[in-house]
């Protein structure tokens, strides 16, 4: 049985004895991204914060904080579900899978002209996108897409241009 005599400060603080870092106090300190009203379903990739600002998708907007606490709005009219990937959100619109590239301030679409795709709640990791094939309502089974993002670089848009 420990006293107060011979109890172990380590213990005390909560942290555990047999830890290298014994002694030390651990804890975490939240990085705090004020959304300037609602932030519904907010995501994150450790740099940046996306969230909707509504839950009605006729009138959610798709908004970004920034590491510089910039908050800016990537777009509106957005189904609920959306992904941050290394460097973009991706989102539906319209029936379309979206891009936006935070970086360089551009927009892409992944799906083709015409063609509908959605999103799934686990969209995205890293660079790499999941997404339905929804063309064909009537299809007795799942068409799944995966597509890499890269993020263009300056002379490709400049080609562009």
């Amino acid at each position: 049985m420990i006293t107060d005599e011979d109890s172990d400060p380590a213990v005390e603080n909560g942290t555990n004895p047999s830890d290298e870092t014994s002694g030390a106090e651990q804890s975490v300190e939240p990085d705090i991204v004020d959304p300037k009203g609602f932030a519904i379903y907010p995501a994150t990739n450790g740099q940046v914060t996306a969230w909707l600002d509504d839950l009605n998708p006729s009138k959610a907007k798709l908004k970004l904080a920034l590491d510089d606490d910039r908050i800016i709005e990537i777009a509106e009219g957005v189904g609920r579900i959306f992904g941050v990937g290394d460097t973009f959100v991706v989102y539906m619109q319209n029936n379309q899978i979206m891009l936006y590239f935070w970086e360089i301030n551009r927009y892409a679409r992944i799906t083709a002209e015409g063609e509908a795709g959605r999103l799934s709640d686990s969209c995205v990791s890293g660079n790499r996108v999941v997404w339905y094939d929804a063309a064909d309502p009537s299809r007795t089974k799942d068409l799944v897409r995966e597509t890499i993002v890269r993020q263009p670089t300056p002379e490709e848009l400049a080609a562009l241009e």
